[in-house]
């Protein structure tokens, strides 16, 4: 019993069709529950979508109704409250709430969100110590109740919020916005663990609470506009000394600069992380004062683009415009992601992932990765050709990294003239299927051009090297990624070769597959 029931899913239709009288999991397993996950669109019997036509002129019931369906939403708060507080293994809630399409963003069927008083049900069970949310938090009707009193909530050790990548618009309520101040406020003492979404995280008011056992941050989404009053995000981070993971994973505004963590005209504190181990930034800039004060202890850099860059110059990117999205697509050169590393002392660093274009210290960047991060076991490079560039000099690249002598895995995107588009034999997504014969050559000449890549790579770096992925972007692929085992010399020696394999290697997955 104790392991059957643990982890349990609860619909939101066995509430949604009868939330005066709402089907819960039943009390005799109460005792065994340690992991609740919510999911569903939450039919809201307290949102307003009766309009005064659906009522004769005069009816009482125009006042009545939606006082009792606000009545029969407070009691669905309060029967999961009641049932929540009495499972005293409980320490985890999801909620996972699935997107709809934003033509029906006021049909409260179509368009999810979860009910405060549900919300607030679940934040004041005092054991809990875990809530994420996967999806939009609120629908675009809802706002806080009047006269609102908040209890005091539980001593939460990880607070999640994650809505879709491309956020359709509008990307975030006054409510949201409102709300999460109103939770953040009362659990940031004591989360460890909290990852947000930018349109709708209160970072006006975060840099003045403290955050003494925070290790985990991560910040999501469109990066916001900071006033001219605003203080820095690293007055945020500031206040979170004990952070051990830091992703700042924002898209740019179109027509906008990316904005410095750490601008140099901010004169603040003296801050430190000391136990900062893995750092994830997007669209990173040169001038930033942040690198000049990452630890030696650092274990992981990232400093790559949302979303990658070559997905705005492809048929991804119209998953953005159906989104609603505007996103510009800045990147850096070799000379700027080289003057970031120049600025940082990283001695232990194991994995490292750049995106840049190339430009003349290219060459130089890979020399100086060589010869400043001894222990890298793990490289992922998206580099973009130099403008003007017509031949990718693989021979080069590879001569450049010869010094990383404890390098396992090797994942690059070499941004080849040779590659097809990423709709090549893609189904209904081409119109003519009488091209597919050409496309299949052109992918087979494709494929040349990488294992030729992969050969040249092989047989100059060093023997530690196990495993290259090269970067292969099509559509109808779920893997991206044309994946390399190397075979070495019986001596030990270098002058290997790359032989394909179908599978990707499990430490790829620490980049992901894109």
């Amino acid at each position: 019993m104790p392991v059957l029931f643990s982890h349990c899913i609860i619909r939101s239709h066995h509430f949604d069709f009868k939330p005066e009288s709402p089907v819960f999991l039943p009390q005799s397993i109460w005792p065994f529950v340690q992991q609740i996950k919510f999911g569903g669109h939450f039919s809201r019997p307290d949102l307003p979508w009766y309009s005064v036509d659906d009522f004769p002129r005069g009816d009482p019931e125009w006042e009545l109704y939606p006082l009792r369906r606000l009545t029969i939403a407070q009691n669905l708060g309060q029967t999961i409250k009641d049932a929540l507080s009495s499972m005293g293994a409980l320490h985890s809630v999801v909620f996972f709430l699935p997107c709809a399409h934003p033509d029906h963003i006021w049909d409260p069927n179509a368009v999810p969100g979860i009910s405060w008083h549900v919300l607030e049900a679940v934040l004041s069970t005092p054991h809990l110590r875990h809530v994420s949310v996967d999806g939009t938090l609120f629908h675009p009707a809802d706002h806080l109740p009047h006269h609102l009193m908040l209890p005091e909530l539980a001593r939460l050790i990880s607070f999640r919020y994650e809505d879709v990548d491309y956020r359709p618009v509008p990307r975030s309520t006054s409510m949201e916005k409102e709300a999460l101040l109103l939770i953040l406020g009362r659990i940031h003492a004591s989360l460890e663990r909290l990852v947000l979404q930018s349109d709708s995280t209160p970072l006006h008011a975060m840099h003045l609470w403290d955050w003494p056992h925070l290790r985990e941050f991560e910040l999501r989404g469109e990066r916001p506009s900071f006033g001219p009053h605003c203080a820095p995000l690293v007055a945020v981070l500031g206040r979170m000394p004990r952070l051990r993971t830091l992703s700042i994973a924002l898209s740019e505004p179109a027509g906008t600069e990316p904005l410095p963590i750490w601008p140099t005209s901010f004169h603040g504190d003296s801050f430190e992380w000391r136990d900062l181990e893995e750092l994830t930034v997007t669209h990173p800039r040169p001038d930033d004062e942040f690198y000049a004060h990452l630890p030696s202890a650092m274990r992981r850099l990232t400093l790559r683009c949302w979303p990658r860059y070559y997905k705005h110059h492809c048929k991804f990117n119209e998953f953005m415009h159906a989104a609603g999205v505007d996103w510009g697509s800045p990147l850096p050169l070799a000379s700027d992601i080289l003057r970031i590393i120049c600025r940082t002392d990283m001695p232990y660093l194991t994995c490292l992932e750049l995106e840049y274009r190339a430009d003349d210290d290219d060459s130089k960047l890979l020399r100086y990765i060589g010869s400043s991060f001894s222990c890298l076991a793990v490289l992922r490079v998206h580099r973009y050709r130099a403008t003007g560039e017509k031949q990718i000099p693989v021979t080069q690249i590879a001569q450049s990294m010869k010094r990383l002598t404890q390098l396992r895995l090797l994942m690059m995107h070499l941004d080849f003239p040779e590659l097809p588009d990423v709709t090549a034999m893609g189904g209904y997504y081409v119109q003519d299927e009488a091209t597919w014969p050409e496309q299949a050559r052109g992918i087979q000449r494709a494929f040349g051009t990488i294992d030729a890549a992969a050969n040249i790579l092989a047989s100059n770096l060093a023997p530690s090297l196990s495993d290259i992925c090269l970067l292969f972007p099509l559509w109808h692929q779920l893997q991206q990624w044309r994946c390399f085992r190397v075979v070495h010399r019986e001596d030990g020696s270098r002058g290997g070769y790359a032989e394909f394999v179908d599978s990707v290697p499990i430490e790829a997955t620490i980049f992901g597959f894109s």
